[in-house]
Order: C-alpha cells, then sequence, then structure tokens
C-alpha cells in the first residue's frame, strides 16, 4: 500500500480511479486484494472509484473489491467496504458466490506461508454476516450453505460455535 505514489498519480491522473483493465478491474480491486491498504482504498474511494464496481469480464466475473479484501484476508479493508457499499456484501460471483463464501473458502488455505492469519478471517466472517445475514443460508455451487461450510472450516478456531444469535456479539 503506497499510499504517497496513489496520491501522487491521482493528482496528476484523476481520471484513473474509476479507470478499468481489460478485465474491468479497476485500481480499488487491485488495492483490496494485493495490499489491503485502507489509506490506499480510502484515496481511490474518495476519487470517485465504486466501491461496489463489479466487472463483467469471464475471469473475474462480477467481483467486488469487497469480494477481494474478504478472500485476501484484510479484515481492517472489509470494514471500510462495507461501509462505503453494504450491498456488496451480497453481491453474488457465477464462480466464487459472496464475499462470505471466498472469505470461508480462502481461509481453508490459512496455513500457507504468507497468508493471512485465520483470525483476520474470523473477523471477516462475522463483518459480512452482520452486514448480510441472508447470505449464511444461501448454498453455493456444491450445495452447502456458508453456515455449514463456516462451521467446518472455522469450528476449532472459534471455539463456541457461531450461531445467528452471536453474529452481532462482538469477540
Amino acid at each position: 500500500g503506497h499510499a504517497g505514489t496513489c496520491r501522487l498519480l491521482l493528482r496528476a491522473a484523476p481520471d484513473i480511479a474509476p479507470a478499468r483493465d481489460s478485465d474491468g478491474l479497476t485500481p480499488l480491486h487491485y488495492a483490496a486484494r494485493c495490499s489491503g491498504s485502507c489509506a490506499v482504498a480510502r484515496l481511490l474511494l474518495d476519487a470517485g472509484t465504486a466501491a461496489d464496481a463489479a466487472p463483467d469480464g469471464v475471469y473475474f466475473g462480477f467481483l467486488t473489491p469487497l469480494h477481494m479484501a474478504a478472500g485476501s484476508g484484510h479484515s481492517d479493508l472489509v470494514t471500510l467496504l462495507l461501509a462505503a457499499a453494504p450491498q456488496a456484501a451480497a453481491a453474488v460471483g457465477p464462480y466464487c458466490g459472496t464475499p462470505l463464501d471466498l472469505a470461508i473458502d480462502s481461509c481453508t488455505q490459512c496455513s500457507r506461508p504468507g497468508s493471512a492469519r485465520p483470525d483476520a478471517y474470523v473477523a471477516i466472517v462475522r463483518q459480512l454476516l452482520q452486514a448480510a445475514p441472508s447470505t449464511a443460508w444461501q448454498p453455493f455451487a456444491d450445495g452447502q450453505t456458508p453456515f455449514a461450510r463456516c462451521m467446518d472450516v472455522f469450528q476449532h478456531w472459534l471455539g463456541p460455535p457461531i450461531t445467528p444469535a452471536s453474529w452481532h456479539e462482538t469477540p
């Protein structure tokens, strides 16, 4: 997250903030996926990038920046993006489902070097469930609901099970 460099680029060419690459991704998508920098994301949002921008390309089909932040384990950025576009929590991509689906699936890879810590994903799942509780019951392509997958993936990190009543509790 190079906020200073981003600030200079936006001053020189303000039209790059909402610009899209050949895959339909905005600079905010890259900030959400790669750096997780809230400072860079705030600059891009302030410059006019839509927080819920979704490309229609084949590879990234309908992924919002929130999908990318959730799948990358950037919990602070998830907080920022939910504040800017809470409706993105319910956005469904054809290959990855909702941001909640992507966060749960990404957490299964937490043991890989360089991946986000499991507690970051637990925080993200809690935020996404609070923002869009109904997404917990929408079956994914495999027929399993995020709620069931969440129980499978997070049970040993969470301690007591997450229940619908506990979604609104602060850990």
